[in-house]
């Protein structure tokens, strides 16, 4: 699995803690951004749209 970069991590754990996202939540939802950045990586997705998903969060 990929290692998530600090440029990506950083706001993600921002927009996590301010939906109040439980603690014990938050290792989860890293790893479905995780899962979905490994898919984008794989699968040739588009960096534009991964940008864009992971912007809007």
């Amino acid at each position: 699995m990929i290692k998530i970069p600090n440029n990506v991590l950083e706001p993600f754990q921002n927009a996590l803690a301010n939906e109040h996202i439980p603690e014990r939540q938050k290792p989860f939802y890293e790893m479905w951004l995780r899962f979905y950045l490994d898919f984008c990586e794989r699968n040739d997705c588009p960096e534009r749209i991964c940008k864009a998903s992971i912007s809007s969060q």
